[in-house]
């Protein structure tokens, strides 16, 4: 127990793993339930069908007619902003009341009235592909992947433009900042690209996000950011720490959507040290080759069963906007041939407040649940680094019983049992207290560090690390 105790004095304050005892509350699973079904918007014609394989496939997403602003909606909204229980929704018609374009931001508009400038968020495909993926070249850990490099072309607009038009695939997107607040600050400061836009930029009707940043507790806004993609254009699978207001101004996309845990259980996530943390190593769509750099079909992997029929669809019409919750997994995929859209990302919301707020503890949102997973996870990458070790010890934590570990070959060898024992116990913990018992499965899943290769042996690892 003085072992215990010391390991979690020695825990930051701001952790997640560092927490009081909640006031007991009722158990809320809602967190896996599906997107209600009332506030569907008419059913769309002409739509290509998704890239991602059927299986995954479950609801479609909730909309809520917004015709008439935020407030008009608000009695509907509320139970999908609400940070106990959040999740997707599409705010129809919404985006002409938050910037109403005199001229509509088409291809040819934006080339008018930014061409010459130098953009550095053009994102290259690799060769034939037109599937882009995130990665994070200043991340420095135990992890490379040389996949992640050359991703990013400088080039001017215009030329932006004229080669993603005069090309077969979609090989070019555009992901560049407009507005970013700087470090300790409210404002938001414009890019080169922005002061090109600002006749329009400076007409955005902030006022209009307050009742949904209140209901939602969603903070300040941090960033505003600026896509443009041509037809066939894919965004892998990933997740992201900030809430979002996602605005599609001209073309169409549609959105997959996994929850929290749901992704992180079954989409093989990499390890939060990787240049690719919060994106899904298993790719989702059709006809995928076995084999494709550090990514791999989802047919490779059985724990991929955990996301089948979980999918929540949303497709985005000139201005819709969709409410994309943090820590929701999403693959985007471009329809149209021109796709321009805005994202609003916030900071400082109630899930990321430290220490979390006593009515966000019992049971914890997903978004905090996933949190609390990439915790554990550097917790235990320090305690027992990334290798063979944390691969047993997950495998150990997962069997149902002693006698379980023991068929299985998973009995820690004595020089690594007390380490075992007490990551164990204080994994399980935290896991007991915060979760509904219905998760706590998903979540021990979620928390597993699943490692590039196929794992050897059991057994033989065992004897190796005795």
């Amino acid at each position: 127990m003085d072992d215990m105790k010391a390991t979690l004095d020695a825990i930051p304050l701001a952790s997640l793993l560092h927490l009081d005892p909640p006031t007991p509350q009722s158990c809320n699973t809602s967190m896996m339930a599906p997107c209600p079904s009332e506030f569907r918007g008419p059913e769309l014609k002409q739509i290509p069908p998704p890239t991602v394989e059927e299986v995954f496939l479950g609801a479609s997403c909730a909309a809520v007619d917004c015709g008439h602003g935020a407030e008009g909606g608000l009695k509907n909204l509320s139970r999908f902003l609400d940070p106990l229980c959040q999740q997707p929704v599409i705010l129809k018609h919404f985006a002409r009341h938050l910037l109403d374009l005199p001229v509509p931001w088409t291809f040819d508009t934006l080339d008018k009235m930014c061409g010459p400038a130098q953009v550095d968020g053009v994102r290259v495909a690799k060769p034939g592909s037109s599937t882009f993926d995130y990665a994070e070249k200043c991340k420095k850990g135990c992890f490379s992947d040389s996949s992640a490099e050359g991703q990013l072309e400088p080039m001017l607009f215009t030329d932006f433009i004229s080669r993603l038009r005069s090309s077969a695939a979609s090989p070019y997107y555009l992901w560049s900042v407009l507005l970013a607040a700087e470090a300790g600050q409210e404002n938001l400061v414009p890019s080169t690209m922005a002061e090109l836009l600002w006749q329009d930029l400076k007409n955005f009707k902030w006022e209009q996000i307050e009742p949904l940043r209140q209901i939602g507790e969603l903070g300040s806004v941090k960033k505003v950011q600026l896509f443009c993609s041509g037809p066939g254009a894919v965004t892998s699978c990933h997740y992201d720490q900030s809430q979002n207001l996602f605005l599609q101004m001209e073309g169409t996309k549609r959105f997959i959507l996994f929850p929290p845990l749901v992704g992180a259980a079954a989409l093989m996530p990499f390890p939060i040290s990787h240049p690719r943390d919060r994106c899904a190593r298993a790719r989702l769509q059709k006809g995928m080759l076995s084999e494709n750099g550090p990514f791999t079909s989802c047919s490779r992997y059985p724990c991929s069963k955990i996301a089948h029929g979980q999918g929540v669809e949303a497709i985005l019409e000139p201005g819709d906007v969709l409410f994309l919750p943090q820590m929701w997994w999403h693959h985007v995929e471009s329809l149209a041939e021109e796709n321009v859209s805005l994202s609003i990302w916030f900071r400082g919301g109630a899930l990321e407040q430290r220490p979390v707020s006593a009515r966000l503890l019992q049971p914890l949102p997903g978004a905090l649940a996933l949190e609390l997973a990439r915790e554990w996870e550097f917790y235990l990458a320090t305690q027992i680094g990334y290798g063979a070790e944390l691969v047993l010890f997950t495998a150990w934590l997962s069997c149902r019983s002693g006698a379980e570990a023991q068929r299985a070959g998973l009995v820690p060898p004595p020089n690594l049992a007390t380490r075992w024992l007490r990551c164990g116990a204080l994994l399980l913990q935290h896991a007991i207290r915060l979760l509904p018992c219905s998760l706590l499965r998903l979540f021990l899943s979620a928390s597993e560090i699943h490692t590039l290769a196929v794992r050897r042996p059991c057994a033989g690892l065992l004897g190796h690390l005795g």
